[in-house]
């Protein structure tokens, strides 16, 4: 993992940093305003947000190890949830909507990702699954009750699974990367590879949680993925790229691609809409990857590296919801 640019000798201080936040003009293509949310010039990433709106978790390597921070939107103190360690890995946080628990991926337990959980202030961590391969990208369910995370076999081929919230009953759904649950908890998008003719090619899709009525939502000759469903179930965030990507067949591939300087970009497509059309959010030149919708619908943060280090990102005002640019 990339150390901090800076660096913070006392982790005490580092919990009283105040975020600077900024306002950027996209270019006019979108027309669509960013905030800045962290500065700190480090390697931060997988936003997911608390239901109140005004806060995020984000996985951050700002005291030199990749960790699990609780930051708030519009400035204030930031908060470590996971301690870091020399070689470990806390990536994409997400949390329960009704109990507040975090879950994570990490590879503390060995050589391997497994999905870990954790109640900050109530609970330590819970090892969640025990899979033969990295189970990474952790998303609870509406209700609560379950998690979907993707996990790849000996082959290298990558699949959606989903647990109960004890490491329960484990079944898997389908082939795919990435999964998010829809607002009404009955099906779930995800990206996944298909070839036609030579080319190879990732696209958004969906399908029941019974492994059943799969629907393809992209078909551009672009790299779709990263999915996640606004809260009212109209509009899918994703991540665009026109460059060649990676099949990613472990965490060591996963990391190596989100820290590529691919051209980016993040993308929002209304699910109920049976044309190819969608709407560009983001224009830079660089990264921007890992789109959240806020619980009310309105914004959508991500991580990007167009101020030089990767950091997170905001976007502030309405959001286009026509004149599709693509």
């Amino acid at each position: 993992m990339r150390k901090c640019l800076v660096l913070v000798t006392c982790a005490c201080l580092l919990l009283s940093v105040l975020g600077v936040v900024r306002c950027f003009a996209v270019s006019s293509e979108s027309q669509v305003n960013l905030l800045q949310v962290t500065t700190q010039k480090c390697w931060d990433s997988c936003p997911t947000w608390y239901k109140d709106g005004k806060h995020v978790l984000i996985a951050s390597d700002r005291l030199g190890d990749s960790a699990i921070w609780k930051v708030p939107i519009d400035g204030g103190a930031v908060i470590q949830v996971t301690a870091g360690a020399k070689d470990i890995y806390d990536l994409w946080p997400d949390i329960n909507p009704k109990t507040g628990a975090i879950v994570f991926s990490s590879n503390r337990a060995g050589k391997t990702s497994q999905i870990f959980m954790v109640i900050p202030g109530k609970t330590g961590l819970t090892q969640i699954t025990r899979v033969p391969n990295d189970a990474t990208c952790p998303r609870w369910s509406p209700d609560g009750k379950m998690i979907a995370f993707c996990c790849p076999d000996k082959e290298g081929t990558s699949y959606i699974w989903i647990v109960n919230s004890d490491g329960s009953t484990l079944r898997q759904i389908v082939e795919g990367y990435q999964p998010c649950w829809s607002p009404d908890g009955r099906r779930v998008a995800f990206a996944k590879q298909t070839t036609i003719g030579k080319v190879k090619n990732w696209d958004i899709y969906t399908i029941g949680v019974d492994g059943t009525a799969m629907a393809q939502v992209t078909s551009d000759e672009s790299h779709e993925f990263q999915p996640d469903w606004s809260a009212d179930g109209m509009w899918l965030a994703y991540v665009s790229v026109k460059e060649k990507t990676i099949s990613p067949k472990s965490l060591r591939d996963i990391l190596k691609e989100m820290r590529s300087k691919r051209n980016y970009e993040i993308w929002i497509k209304n699910v109920g809409d049976p044309s190819p059309s969608s709407i560009q959010i983001t224009s830079s030149t660089g990264t921007d990857i890992s789109p959240r919708w806020s619980p009310d619908g309105k914004r959508i943060i991500f991580a990007s590296d167009r101020s030089g280090s990767l950091d997170i990102w905001c976007t502030s005002g309405s959001l286009p919801t026509s004149a599709p640019v693509k």
